[in-house]
């Protein structure tokens, strides 16, 4: 298996969405495996109760801890000693 990250502190994620153009922000899902987020379209765009189609984008993070975090802390909770 290959490695994800290299010394540029990069990362390549697949990136599952409702819209192909949509900002990466709104994602649904997020894969490191392309397998696995193309299991996952295929099995959503499926289903009886059908809303609408799936999406992968690849999408390079320089920053993917800064990423990460973004997906990780809950929507409005701010930190201690925030203002």
């Amino acid at each position: 298996m290959r490695s994800r990250t290299d010394n540029t502190k990069q990362v390549v994620v697949y990136v599952v969405m409702r819209d192909q153009q949509a900002n990466v922000l709104f994602a649904h899902r997020v894969y490191f495996s392309e397998r696995r987020a193309k299991n996952y379209c295929k099995r959503m765009n499926n289903e009886k109760e059908f809303t609408g189609y799936y999406y992968i984008n690849k999408a390079i993070f320089f920053d993917w801890k800064a990423f990460i975090s973004k997906f990780t802390e809950a929507p409005g909770v701010k930190k201690i000693g925030e203002k």
